[in-house]
């Protein structure tokens, strides 16, 4: 719908205007990141190799922000495995018909694209561990896909005809859901990964 592409797009200029004019007035350029401009000279001659400090990703750092068990996305949250889940409605057919099939399968492979995307780019960066605390910052704008997609798997799962899994679903998302409250939750009160 092309008016609701330009009301989202009026919305996000307004942003960058905003975002343009502080780096005018904080750096002289409008174009240029805050984060060239680091007072340690290591970090700024870090971020200026690659793009944006940017390198091409290392299986080590991709492996060690998903699964790390002391500061990994997935190991102090193992609620956001059943995002992964979520791949299923890619292709399953849902008890939904048209547009509303095709809608989940769109933004399934959507939100599963753009977290593939995050997760590269973070396992590129030089710095992809420096600064965490509460796990991988850098990874702050996943759990609402991943909690998105469990969500969306889970009622996939749970009313499928032949089986009805309701209450075991609930069991392992509610127990999987207190577990990452409480590791995430022992790791904010006691330090910045678990030892």
């Amino acid at each position: 719908k092309p008016k609701a592409f330009v009301a989202f797009a009026m919305g996000g200029l307004l942003c960058a205007i905003v975002m343009m004019l502080f780096q005018w007035r904080a750096y002289g350029n409008p174009l240029t990141p805050g984060h060239k401009m680091v007072e340690n000279a290591q970090f700024a001659a870090e971020h200026h190799r690659g793009v944006f400090g940017v390198l091409l990703p290392s299986w080590d750092a991709f492996r060690e922000l998903s699964v790390g068990a002391g500061y990994g996305f997935f190991g102090l949250s193992p609620f956001m495995w059943l995002g992964l889940s979520a791949a299923v409605l890619l292709r399953a057919r849902v008890r939904t018909r048209g547009r509303a099939r095709e809608t989940l399968g769109v933004s399934t492979l959507v939100w599963m694209s753009a977290m593939l995307l995050l997760w590269l780019i973070n396992a590129g960066a030089i710095e992809w561990r420096a600064g965490w605390t509460i796990g991988p910052r850098y990874l702050g704008a996943a759990p609402p896909f991943f909690a998105f997609g469990a969500v969306c798997a889970l009622d996939y799962f749970a009313n499928r005809e032949r089986i009805k899994l309701h209450v075991p679903l609930r069991g392992v998302a509610g127990g999987l859901a207190v577990v990452s409250v409480v590791s995430i939750g022992t790791v904010s009160a006691l330090h910045d990964t678990l030892p």
